[in-house]
């Protein structure tokens, strides 16, 4: 059995349809990449941010108007934190725990009043240490302390305040008298011709304690004053020196 014939028309071209599909396009938005600078420069910027905001708060302060402080911060977005300093502030300063003062002199305690034992001359032989007295061999050649020529029966007063520790005759000294003050210092006075106080007694600076004389080992009326720090005497002229009162 003949299959029927299909008939192909010569110059004319099958035709094909093509069909285009259009795809969505999806909008893409990229961040927006966020400006780092570059640590040298931030460096650099805050040095200019200081240097141009310093003398302008320098002249504030001097001319009394309240300087406004501004930091920003970047995690609040974009804004700002301000600190005022109000004019005429003060802080106070605490100075309880200290005092101020001068420099003692050793041997004399801060706050007392030293005066000169007695009114009277020194006589050339009357100086501390090596010595030699003419006419008078039994007098020491290694002197302790000061000697004041003054008349007979003139007061010899303490010259700090203390305690009476001796009074009484004790061998070249004659009839002498030794306080006890602060500090470990002692003064001696020599010589007398009265004892105007005793044993226990307190006394004030200038304080009489007894009369100038002439007992024990002496050449005439004068007070024997020594100056006795930690049991070794030392010189009272430099002492009475030292306090403005030689």
């Amino acid at each position: 059995m003949l299959q029927p014939r299909v008939g192909l028309q010569h110059g004319v071209v099958p035709q094909h349809r093509v069909v285009l599909q259009h795809r969505a396009v999806t909008s893409l938005t990229l961040p927006t990449r966020t400006a780092v600078m570059p640590l040298g420069v931030v460096a650099l910027v805050t040095c200019f941010l200081v240097a141009a905001s310093t003398p302008a708060q320098a002249a504030a302060e001097a001319t009394g108007v309240a300087v406004s402080v501004r930091a920003s911060d970047p995690t609040a977005g974009g804004a700002s934190q301000a600190f005022t300093a109000p004019v005429g502030s003060a802080v106070d300063v605490v100075r309880d725990g200290f005092a101020v003062g001068s420099a003692g002199v050793p041997g004399v305690p801060m706050g007392s009043d030293a005066v000169r034992p007695v009114d009277g001359s020194v006589p050339t032989a009357g100086g501390f240490g090596s010595r030699w007295v003419r006419g008078c061999g039994a007098c020491s050649t290694n002197h302790q302390g000061l000697d004041f020529a003054a008349v007979s029966g003139s007061p010899a007063v303490a010259a700090m305040p203390g305690r009476v520790v001796a009074a009484g005759v004790l061998g070249g000294y004659g009839d002498q008298v030794l306080v006890q003050h602060t500090s470990g210092v002692q003064t001696r006075y020599g010589h007398l011709s009265a004892i105007d106080v005793r044993v226990g007694q307190v006394v004030a600076a200038g304080e009489r304690v007894g009369a100038v004389g002439s007992t024990g080992v002496s050449t005439g009326p004068h007070l024997h004053f020594e100056v006795i720090v930690d049991g070794r005497p030392v010189d009272p002229a430099d002492w009475l020196r030292a306090r403005g009162l030689l």
